[in-house]
């Protein structure tokens, strides 16, 4: 993996101790958390789309088609942006100031989290029984993206 040594936990232990050499730890800590975060971000974006796709088929009848498919395109778009985004910090391959890159994700995921909750917002089903599902979906993906 970029030819860097990882302990059992994903941890760039070269990184780590070389920083702890020169007793920059803090600003090695930071550059490992934002790394992280890009790492587990292609199974983010997956699921992300896979619960938007199963979400539209349960509620195809029930909403609106084309605000339907407008919302999915908006993810959709989102998605392949953070997508861009996660390629273009690999390019970079640590490059940078990780408190750039720590930033850019939090703006992907501030732009994920409005489309989410636009669908609670504009998307509710009139029938009981689909804003129920809509709720227990919006709390799943809640409790995913803290995780």
């Amino acid at each position: 993996m970029n030819g860097l040594r990882e302990s059992a936990s994903g941890i760039d232990t070269d990184l780590l101790s070389s920083a702890i050499a020169d007793g920059d730890c803090a600003q090695a800590v930071e550059a490992e958390q934002t790394r992280l975060l890009y790492r587990h971000l292609p199974a983010t974006l997956g699921a992300s789309l896979l619960v938007a796709v199963a979400f539209a088929a349960v509620l195809w009848q029930a909403l609106p088609g084309q605000s339907l498919s407008m919302w999915l395109g908006a993810l959709a778009i989102v998605c392949g942006l953070r997508f861009v985004l996660l390629l273009r910090y690999r390019h970079s391959a640590g490059d940078g100031s990780a408190d750039v890159w720590r930033r850019r994700f939090l703006m992907g995921t501030f732009a994920a989290g409005l489309v989410w909750g636009a669908l609670g917002w504009f998307l509710l089903p009139a029938e009981g029984y689909h804003q129920a599902f809509v709720a227990f979906l919006l709390a799943g993906v809640t409790a995913g993206s803290a995780t």
